[in-house]
C-alpha cells in the first residue's frame, strides 16, 4: 500500500520505509536537520551528541530546527549552520488554524532545500510527521512507544534507551546513526564556552523558578536558605526567576536586605549570570543544567524517581534527591550547599 506525500513512502515489514532506501553513509550526507524541542534543560543534555555529529561530520551542512527561546542556546553553542526557531507556546496558545499555519512555515523553512537526514532527538509525534513530510532518505529518532507517527521514522531507536540518562539517549541516537555501537560506559557531560570570558566571584545565585509546580519550593522556604547561607558565609545572594514566576525573584528580595533579583532574562544574559556566580543553588531545571555545563559549582534539588535520567552531570554538580520538594528542609540544603567540594571559600564577592 502506498502513503502518497512528500518522500513516497511504503508501508511494511511493520514499519514505515522509505521507497528511495537509506543507503547514504553519514560522511556523504550533505545537508542534516537535527530537531530538538525539548525544554531548555533537555537542550543543554543534547549538546553532547551535537558536539559528536558536529566533528564526526565537519563538511555536513547542519540545519537545527527547535523551539524558542531554545534557539538562543544553539546559538550561543555557536557550531550551527543555520538554526530555524518555532514558538511552541504560540502554537499551544493559539487557535489551532494560527498554529497549523506556524507549523507550516516552519516546515517550509527546514525542508528547502530537502535535507539528506533528520535525526529527531526529543520524542515527539508532530517531529515524527515533520521528518516524514522533508522527503529525507534517512528519518532516526527515539522512540517511546510504537505509534502511527513513531512508523514515520525508518531508523527509530526503541527499547534499552529509556533506562539511561537523557544525555546517553541523545548520544546513543547519534552513534546509532552514525552506524557505531549506541552505548558508551561512560555518561557524556555537556560543556558550554561563553563567547567571552566571564570573571566568576563569590556571590550565591538561587533560581526560585520551576516549569512545573512539583518543581517549585515554597518561597519562605527559599529565602530561609538565603538567610542561612548569607549567616553563615557572609557572600551576596541573587535571586533569579524564570518566565513561570517573574516577580518571585523580585519578592523575595524586597524581603532580605541586600538580596538582588534577576528575571526577565534571555539565555544568554541567564548563561552570563550563572557563569559570573560562585555558586548555584536551584531546583531540577534549565538553569540547574546550565549552571553544571558552564562549570559553574552547583547543587540541584531533584524528584526521586526522576533523578536517575536527569540529574546534573559535570565534576562540580551535585544534588539532592527528594520524594516532595516542599518537605525539603531548607537547613538540609544550607548544610548541602556548604559541604560542596567547590563551595567558594574566599571572599563574599559583588
Amino acid at each position: 500500500m502506498k502513503f502518497w506525500g512528500p518522500g513516497s513512502g511504503v508501508y511494511g515489514r511493520g514499519r514505515w520505509r522509505d521507497s528511495r532506501g537509506s543507503a547514504d553513509t553519514p560522511s556523504s550526507l550533505k545537508r542534516l536537520l537535527v530537531v530538538q524541542f525539548g525544554q531548555l534543560g533537555d537542550s543543554v543534555l543534547s549538546l553532547p551528541a551535537l558536539d559528536f555529529l558536529r566533528d564526526r561530520l565537519p563538511a555536513t551542512e547542519m540545519t537545527i530546527g527547535c523551539g524558542m527561546p531554545m534557539h538562543e542556546l544553539i546559538d550561543l553553542w555557536g557550531r550551527a549552520d543555520r538554526i530555524v526557531p518555532l514558538d511552541r507556546v504560540k502554537t499551544r496558545d493559539t487557535n489551532r488554524f494560527y498554529a497549523a499555519w506556524l507549523i507550516c512555515q516552519f516546515v517550509s523553512r527546514i525542508w528547502r532545500p530537502t535535507p539528506d537526514a533528520v535525526l529527531v532527538l526529543h520524542p515527539n509525534d508532530e517531529m515524527n510527521l515533520v521528518a516524514y513530510c522533508t522527503g529525507a532518505r534517512r528519518r532516526a529518532g527515539l522512540v517511546v512507544r510504537r505509534t502511527f507517527f513513531s512508523r514515520l521514522l525508518n531508523e527509530p531507536l526503541e527499547g534499552a534507551w529509556k533506562a539511561q540518562h537523557a544525555a546517553a539517549s541523545y548520544m546513543a541516537l547519534v552513534r546509532s546513526f552514525c552506524g557505531l555501537a549506541p552505548f558508551e560506559r561512560d555518561i557524556p557531560v555537556p560543556l558550554m564556552k561563553l563567547p567571552q570570558p566571564v570573571e566568576r566571584n563569590g556571590r550565591v545565585a538561587i533560581h526560585v523558578g520551576g516549569s512545573r509546580k512539583q518543581k517549585r519550593m515554597a518561597p519562605e522556604s527559599w529565602l530561609e536558605v538565603a538567610r542561612g547561607l548569607r549567616a553563615k558565609t557572609g557572600k551576596e545572594i541573587v535571586f533569579i526567576s524564570g518566565p513561570e514566576e517573574p516577580e518571585l525573584a523580585a519578592e523575595l528580595a524586597r524581603a532580605m536586605d541586600g538580596a538582588k533579583p534577576l528575571s526577565g532574562l534571555d539565555i544568554e544574559q541567564l548563561a552570563v549570570e550563572v557563569a559570573r556566580s560562585g555558586f548555584f543553588v536551584g531546583t531540577d531545571s534549565g538553569p540547574g543544567h546550565l549552571a553544571a555545563a558552564l562549570e559553574t559549582p552547583s547543587l540541584t534539588l531533584i524528584e526521586q524517581h526522576v533523578a536517575p535520567r536527569y540529574h546534573t552531570l559535570g565534576p562540580v554538580a551535585q544534588h539532592i534527591r527528594h520524594t516532595g520538594i516542599r518537605d525539603l528542609e531548607p537547613r538540609r540544603i544550607v548544610e548541602a550547599t556548604l559541604s560542596h567540594p567547590a563551595f567558594p571559600k574566599g571572599e563574599a564577592g559583588a
